[in-house]
């Protein structure tokens, strides 16, 4: 079941919720000089979120109506999930494994993070967001969530560089 961003129609979230389960994790790691938290945040915002705010500050008295991203702050994730994730529909969450690491619902109901018995928020895998088939890099790219831990940098740098170029041999 793909829910492509372009099909899933309805308003994207401009508004995300950080949630740090271990609140070192997010800050401590670092890939390409920046930190768990600041990568997710920076790809958030490529994603077209405008407001971030974390679950501890977040201002419970939000318009009605208004959809979030509520996310974990504590995981690398692609770039190409953030986006997916940002135009899924109200009630989507993303599982990894056994934990719940995102999900979509109304900026009023973000507080019953992690959402576990909620009937309106439905699981989805990452193949369900994000095809392995990368049209922009026009190869298979195999989306990734990693938690944000030493062991994962590596895996997460290689599977977030960009393709080597290819140059010419001078002759």
């Amino acid at each position: 079941m793909n829910l492509p961003a372009q099909a899933t129609g309805g308003a994207h979230a401009t508004r995300a919720v950080l949630v740090a389960a271990d609140g070192e994790a997010s800050t401590r790691v670092r890939v390409w000089g920046l930190s768990a938290r600041e990568r997710l945040e920076r790809g958030l915002r490529r994603a077209g979120i405008e407001q971030i705010e974390t679950l501890e500050r977040h201002a419970p008295g939000t318009p009605a109506g208004e959809q979030a991203l509520v996310i974990r702050a504590d995981f690398f994730y692609d770039e190409r999930l953030l986006r997916a994730l940002v135009a899924a529909p109200e009630g989507t969450a993303l599982r990894v494994g056994s934990e719940r690491v995102a999900a979509r619902v109304a900026s009023a109901s973000v507080t019953r993070w992690p959402f576990e018995n909620d009937p309106q928020v439905r699981d989805v895998a990452l193949e369900d967001l994000v095809p392995a088939y990368d049209p922009r890099l026009r190869k298979r790219a195999v989306p990734f969530v990693l938690p944000a831990e030493p062991g994962n940098v590596v895996r997460s740098r290689t599977a977030s560089s960009p393709p080597p170029t290819r140059t010419r041999p001078t002759s």
